[in-house]
């Protein structure tokens, strides 16, 4: 299959955010709400770790203001996330994580200035690699760290532990919107493995097997809830449905690096899924392509008889596949891009590097 050039219209119109170079940026969230946007930096100086985190307003399409800026001396944030409140007009919580295995949960007004500690926690034994947002539960949260572990959080309380990787673990999330998987939930880490937990008994449903280490998950019920997608350390982008977690339905062309970041989302112009890939050849691939569903019965999970995921002649039916349509890079970073995310309101695509760069695209 030909694929498209890159395209003039992304890399020429890239509107910089944040410029640091004596940073890298790890990671960046987005409050659809409120249009708050936090970024989480690192640095190093006398062989130290320091980190800092900033929130940002938007005020037009691609506009942000900075409206505060904290240095964390000591320890690098690893992670940020926003977190949903259940209370009326209570100021936004923001939560971030360290390498020392701690995560810190800050206040933060509403128009995202005079952001204040509230509390912190020793919640890992190692770095805290992710968090991830729980969405059926208000407060609730997941994080991963390289102790091997994934823990289920309501604020600074253990509600469960996830064992069963063997080494570090680099990733969590689960599914994005309206779904019927609210208990399900999604690791992965150097073990060349993507564990799915059910968070009701802490025990896995399935695994899900990689050529290399998982640096990146993706689970949107915007394009299909049955559909996860995996990035790995050889640069591949791998498509699995859950019910057939031992056969992948798309390979997508290899990236030049390790795969650090990864979205999907549902673009309604072209009625396409679209992912964006964050690599450590320093570019953003953004590819969409159609997703198809097989009407045919498909067993799910939780059904041990293993007939309707078979023809009659013995061949495989794939419940949906996903067939590329066109490619494009960005190639505006000029060192490791790991922090993606997607303005779902105003169809903007944020881009965070190792560069200390955060550029935002109108797609």
């Amino acid at each position: 299959m030909q694929f498209p050039t890159p395209s003039d219209d992304i890399n020429g119109n890239a509107i910089q955010i944040v410029k640091e170079p004596n940073s890298q940026i790890d990671s960046i969230d987005l409050n659809q709400t409120s249009e708050l946007l936090a970024v989480s930096l690192s640095n190093i100086f006398a062989d130290t770790w320091s980190g800092k985190l900033k929130v940002f307003r938007a005020h037009e399409d691609r506009v942000y203001t900075e409206m505060e800026s904290i240095e964390l001396i000591g320890g690098n944030s690893a992670s940020v996330m926003f977190l949903k409140s259940l209370k009326a007009k209570a100021p936004e919580l923001l939560l971030s994580a360290s390498d020392s295995g701690d995560i810190y949960i800050w206040n933060c007004e509403e128009n995202g200035s005079n952001l204040s500690g509230i509390k912190y926690f020793a919640a890992h034994e190692s770095i805290v690699s992710g968090l991830y947002p729980c969405n059926s539960r208000a407060l609730s949260y997941y994080s991963s760290s390289y102790d091997s572990s994934v823990k289920f959080w309501s604020e600074d309380k253990l509600v469960r532990k996830f064992q069963g990787h063997n080494g570090p673990v680099t990733c969590v999330t689960c599914c994005d919107g309206n779904t019927t998987h609210v208990n399900l939930l999604l690791s992965g880490g150097f073990d060349n493995s993507a564990f799915m937990w059910d968070i009701r008994t802490s025990e896995p449903v399935a695994c899900f097997g990689s050529e290399a280490h998982i640096n990146a998950l993706d689970w949107n019920s915007d394009i299909n809830e049955n559909l996860i997608t995996i990035g790995d350390g050889d640069g591949q982008v791998s498509i699995y449905d859950i019910r057939i977690p031992f056969k992948a339905l798309c390979e997508m062309e290899k990236q030049n690096g390790n795969v650090n970041s990864l979205i999907s989302f549902y673009n309604n112009k072209n009625k396409q899924a679209t992912y964006a890939v964050g690599s450590d050849d320093t570019t953003c691939t953004i590819i969409s392509g159609d997703v198809k569903i097989n009407n045919d019965n498909v067993n799910t999970l939780n059904n041990d008889d293993n007939d309707g995921m078979f023809s009659n002649d013995g061949n495989l039916i794939l419940p949906c596949t996903f067939t590329r349509v066109s490619t494009f890079k960005i190639n505006d970073h000029t060192d490791y891009v790991r922090a993606i995310k997607w303005n779902k309101q105003k169809n903007i695509l944020l881009t965070g590097g190792w560069d200390g760069n955060l550029y935002s695209y109108k797609l």
